[in-house]
């Protein structure tokens, strides 16, 4: 890795694609979900994202995760924790408005900003 590049993409340009990779990710999986509980697949759940199970478990305990090679970088995996936060409170809004029957809220994704 001479001069901080990875395959031509410096570090921070590798982190940012490889989040919105994550972000395409929870958005499949929690988008599949939604489908299969609305009857519209009749297919088994697919594979929960790494990031997200991760995310997931830690909510759940309440604990952070900081064993391995994380701890040196604890910045790249709280960026991942945050993209997994913002799609489960997006996926959770746009639910919730359907629930309420309320289709014409075109501005859900205003509600959840990136940093």
């Amino acid at each position: 890795m001479p001069g901080g590049q990875v395959s031509g993409l410096s570090g921070e340009q590798f982190v940012f694609i490889r989040l919105g990779r994550l972000r395409e990710q929870i958005r499949e999986y929690l988008g599949a979900l939604n489908e299969i509980a609305m009857g519209l697949k009749p297919e088994r759940a697919p594979e929960k994202p790494d990031a997200l199970r991760l995310y997931d478990q830690c909510k759940s305990t309440g604990l952070p995760l900081v064993a391995g090679g994380l701890l040196d970088q604890p910045h790249i995996w709280l960026m991942e924790y945050e993209a997994c936060d913002q799609e489960r409170k997006r996926f959770e809004l746009i639910n919730e408005a359907n629930r309420r029957g309320n289709a014409s809220q075109a501005h859900i994704s205003d509600r959840v900003q990136p940093n």
